[in-house]
This record gives structure tokens, C-alpha cells and sequence, in this order.
């Protein structure tokens, strides 16, 4: 199932005539950075398609150069030229960043290296709804409340496999509570 499903989103890239991505480093619970990259690609006839591109673990480190890297083999193995690249948006970690030796700075400085228009770069917009709660102060206690449920259900296995029991049984539409921290900047 898998193959074929990566075979069906390989021929949807094929159709883009623009694209962007958009990357979300985050450690999963053996402590592997896991590096999500998501397409938007447009076609000709303006269909837009969102996906999950690849989620690729990054063993040793996690720097702007390994990321590189692994975003390119993904960009070559799915079929995605260069030239269709119009933007990249990241979660804003420091490898991310850099413009020197991080993962945006090494896409802008290859697009311009191949002689390709600029690329747009954004940072945190992965996530608007921390970001826009966060410049909401009278919102703030509402979130501090949400920060401690969430942390207090996800804090201990037992008590988070029992909580997405609960969310099963009222057949809820999500199946489990989605993790919420807070970086600093």
C-alpha cells in the first residue's frame, strides 16, 4: 500500500508547474529527530494539492546541512524540479534558519547558483494558532490552562493511552490531543 500511494503522489507532483515546501523538525519518543516535509503544488488548471511529502529520521545530526540533504533526495526521488520552487517555510529551528549554514540559506543560495528566480522563505507559520494565542494576552490564561490538560495527559503513558480510549469511545474527531510547546523567540 505504501509504494503505491508514494507512486500516486510521485505523478500528482508531476503535474505541478509551481511548488513549495514547507519542513517541521521534532524528536519522536525514542528521541530521533524526525524531519516532516510537506508539498504545495499548484497545476495548470489551478487544482492546489497539499501533502504529507515524506517524514525522514535524521540519526546523528540535525544540522541545517543534514537537513539539506535529506529535503533534496526527497525533492529528486518525488520528482520536483528546482526550477518549479517558489518557497520554503520551516518551524523556525536555529538549523533552519541561518542563512549562513542553515537549510533556507542553502536552497536560496542553490536556486540562485542554477540561475532560478528567488524563493520566498517564511518561518513559523507551521504554527499560526500558537503564534496568534500567543500575541493575544487576554488569551493567555485560556492557553495556560489548555498547556497543563495537554501536558498532564500526555506526561504519563498510562494516563495518555487511557485519554485516547475516551476521545474513542465518544467518538470523537480527533483520536488523540495534539502536543503544544512553546518555543522561545
Amino acid at each position: 500500500v505504501g509504494a503505491d500511494l508514494k507512486e500516486q503522489l510521485r505523478e500528482k507532483c508531476a503535474h505541478f508547474v509551481q511548488y513549495s515546501i514547507a519542513l517541521d523538525e521534532s524528536k519522536d519518543i525514542s528521541d530521533t529527530a524526525q524531519l516532516a516535509v510537506f508539498v504545495r503544488g499548484v497545476e495548470t488548471d489551478f487544482t492546489i494539492t497539499e501533502e504529507l511529502l515524506d517524514v525522514i529520521p535524521l540519526k546523528d545530526t540535525t544540522t541545517g546541512e543534514d537537513m539539506f540533504g535529506a529535503v533534496e533526495d526527497t525533492m529528486n526521488d518525488m520528482g520536483l524540479p528546482l526550477k518549479n520552487l517558489r518557497g520554503v517555510a520551516t518551524d523556525g529551528a536555529p538549523a533552519t534558519l541561518s542563512e549562513a549554514q542553515g537549510f533556507t540559506g542553502r536552497m536560496k543560495r542553490k536556486v540562485r547558483d542554477a540561475g532560478l528566480p528567488p524563493i520566498s522563505s517564511v518561518h513559523c507559520i507551521l504554527h499560526q494558532e500558537q503564534l496568534c494565542a500567543k500575541t493575544l494576552h487576554n488569551f493567555k490564561s485560556v492557553m495556560d490552562v489548555v498547556m497543563k490538560c495537554v501536558n498532564f495527559c500526555r506526561k504519563q503513558g498510562v494516563t495518555h493511552r487511557q485519554f485516547k480510549v475516551f476521545l474513542k469511545d465518544l467518538e470523537a474527531s480527533y483520536g488523540d490531543i495534539p502536543f503544544y510547546v512553546l518555543r522561545a523567540g
